[in-house]
């Protein structure tokens, strides 16, 4: 993964949830798991976590929800 310069603006991990939150997504814990969230919106899913410094990182990247899974679009180069 690409690192993030120093003059980017990064919100930290409760931040980011706060922002979610009060920005109507559904916020929802994984199971099992601490810290890891996942973020929902419009029947579109990600999953977040903090990171070593507690900033933002993504362990699921945004992708349309069917069957309750979050999708991933695969290029095969013949769409």
């Amino acid at each position: 993964m690409a690192k993030v310069t120093d003059d980017v603006d990064r919100r930290t991990y409760e931040d980011a949830v706060s922002y979610f939150r009060e920005n109507g997504f559904d916020v929802l814990e994984a199971p099992g798991t601490q810290k890891r969230v996942f973020i929902k919106k419009y029947n579109v899913s990600a999953a977040i976590q903090p990171d070593e410094d507690g900033f933002v990182t993504l362990f699921a990247r945004p992708g349309y929800l069917i069957g309750g899974e979050i999708s991933k679009l695969i290029d095969r180069g013949y769409q």
